[in-house]
């Protein structure tokens, strides 16, 4: 019976030449969306490089109607101090430049002294020496000195991804002490050294993607006003801890041209991202 089959169709096959074509296009179109399926979840499987359980981004916007003043500094500096000190917050950092779970992309090359000719492209945060400690983004070689993570130290100290530092030096592990600097910058007349003080784990910009270099360079303290201010808190007070800080924060952070719009969970905000670029 199957053998007859066989054969009418073979001895049809001229005229059944559509249904042939249809089901190799089919085919094709099939194993190209389980592929891209598979990658996707292989990589959603594997870790972000750090944590964002019970972490918060603390959301400021600027008063249009309010005119900046010369205590503008001093009121940043109080909002930052005013949210440290909050009862439930447990720790606080901020940062500049590349976002996670976000569009907001930030990258620059940056060239090894052994080799002039040779560039590589990076995704760069700019952050405050707590940053690794709130994010729990621990070294692999080297070490984070709180004390002199500054961009007033000279050369400038960097922490690199595993990849970023492979890519410019050939090999992670020998990666600590050695110098690089921003060809960019450079060709503006602007003198730059960076030296690399520790190396830590490749990371991921959301849950499906896959590892991207990135380098983390100082913050500075006057550009709190354009950083993101990420808190750490305990497990016991996250179930409450948006709404109970937006009410007892809202009065007193309306400082000087900002104002409070609340406290997203990291969390939240990867889970939204994710599910709109994953499967």
């Amino acid at each position: 019976m199957f053998n007859q089959v066989l054969k009418q169709l073979w001895n049809a096959r001229r005229s059944n030449a559509w249904i042939w074509a249809v089901l190799l296009v089919v085919s094709v179109l099939l194993w190209f969306a389980l592929d891209i399926i598979y990658n996707y979840e292989a990589a959603a499987r594997k870790p972000l490089g750090y944590d964002v359980d019970g972490l918060y981004n603390i959301e400021l916007r600027y008063n249009w109607t309010t005119n900046a003043d010369s205590t503008q500094d001093e009121d940043n500096r109080a909002i930052y101090n005013l949210i440290k000190d909050y009862p439930l917050v447990d720790k606080i950092c901020y940062y500049r430049g590349d976002e996670p779970f976000s569009d907001n992309r930030m990258y620059e090359g940056f060239t090894p002294h052994s080799d002039s000719t040779f560039t590589v492209s990076t995704f760069i945060r700019l952050v405050s020496p707590e940053f690794f400690d709130v994010y729990n983004v621990t070294p692999i070689y080297g070490s984070i000195d709180s004390e002199h993570w500054s961009q007033g130290e000279y050369p400038v100290p960097v922490v690199m991804t595993r990849e970023l530092a492979d890519s410019v030096f050939g090999d992670a592990s020998q990666a600590v002490g050695k110098t690089c600097y921003n060809p960019y910058y450079l060709m503006a007349n602007i003198s730059t050294n960076y030296k690399v003080v520790a190396v830590v784990a490749d990371q991921k910009p959301f849950g499906y993607s896959r590892y991207e270099k990135m380098i983390y360079m100082p913050n500075q303290p006057e550009a709190l006003p354009y950083s993101n201010i990420v808190v750490s808190v305990k497990p016991e007070n996250r179930a409450t801890f948006a709404e109970k800080f937006y009410a007892d924060m809202r009065q007193p952070l309306e400082r000087g041209v900002f104002y409070l719009l609340g406290a997203e969970p990291l969390s939240a905000r990867k889970e939204a991202y994710d599910l709109s670029h994953g499967t």
